[in-house]
């Protein structure tokens, strides 16, 4: 993946950049070393930091889940934004952890459950490409991770470019040691469509809010901007479209799940087909969100872009 073209950086923030990684990469050694026990104690600390003392982004989720539950009461929907940073703190310091691990170490930790219809693709896999669209639900990075490195030979991420690009950079090779090639966000179809062509599986997060860009679908009773990329991609390509999640049972246990995204409509690229298969992934999302809602994203704006 080639870097996309940056705005110059001032000296200063360079040095600000390169600080923060050496704080990060000196806060991720010690995730590595540590027992894992000692985690748990670490990520409820972080998430009553964020949560009760810096309120980061509280009033966001709150609001979040006054929209996705107006049946729960106040008090069980701040228990769950509560849970559902514990959760995100969690994560952030599997992340770390997982650079650490081996490819047995991560089969042992994650069950993946796989339907026929699934392992037929399996059986075939290096002779055709396929598209695995997620959320920001579970652990993600566990999951991409053993689908790249344990089934899938490989896969082909996008991710947004951060604005430190130290940090930027260490994160794409945390990923390649599974197998991850990364592409970034500007120009992402032309390269995913290439990436189908050469028979790989290429991974797509469409959960977050698509701004101007995006169609609206259903998401918990609102119509909700949500990326088209997943299923442009299936429209363009033809390839086996997958919906797929990983979450925690446990601490460092995972179950993950593959199911095939089921369209019979016509493979004409148009607004209306585009949204209707955005429209069943975003349905098989919505259903499993709702069995755990603590282990879903809900600091980001979902709904910032309203219908005209």
């Amino acid at each position: 993946m080639k870097p996309q073209s940056r705005r110059p950086v001032s000296s200063g923030r360079k040095v600000r950049y390169y600080i923060e990684y050496l704080v990060f990469r000196g806060i991720e050694m010690a995730i590595r070393l540590m027992p894992e026990i000692f985690l748990v104690g670490i990520a409820r600390f972080f998430a009553f930091l964020g949560f009760k003392v810096l309120r980061y982004r509280r009033a966001v989720s709150l609001g979040n889940l006054a929209a996705a539950f107006p049946e729960k009461s106040a008090a069980e929907r701040y228990r769950l934004a509560y849970r559902s940073y514990r959760h995100f703190a969690m994560l952030m310091l599997e992340f770390m952890k997982l650079t650490g691990w081996s490819l047995e170490k991560l089969e042992r930790r994650l069950e993946l459950d796989i339907p026929p219809e699934v392992q037929e693709w399996l059986d075939r896999r290096g002779q055709e490409g396929a598209i695995v669209v997620s959320g920001h639900f579970g652990n993600w990075e566990v999951g991409a991770a053993l689908l790249a490195a344990g089934y899938f030979n490989g896969l082909a991420g996008i991710i947004k470019q951060q604005r430190n690009f130290y940090l930027d950079q260490y994160f794409i090779e945390m990923r390649r040691r599974w197998g991850m090639e990364l592409i970034y966000a500007r120009g992402a179809i032309a390269a995913c469509l290439q990436a189908l062509q050469r028979n790989r599986l290429v991974g797509l997060l469409c959960d977050q809010d698509g701004g101007k860009k995006g169609v609206f679908v259903p998401f918990f009773g609102q119509m909700s901007s949500t990326p088209a990329g997943a299923a442009l991609l299936h429209l363009k390509s033809g390839a086996p479209l997958f919906f797929a999640y990983s979450i925690r049972k446990g601490n460092f246990r995972y179950k993950g799940v593959i199911r095939p995204v089921i369209y019979k409509g016509a493979y004409e690229v148009n607004d209306e087909n585009i949204r209707e298969v955005t429209a069943i992934f975003t349905a098989m999302l919505e259903a499993h969100v709702r069995r755990h809602p603590e282990q879903y994203l809900w600091t980001h704006r979902r709904w910032k872009t309203r219908p005209s």
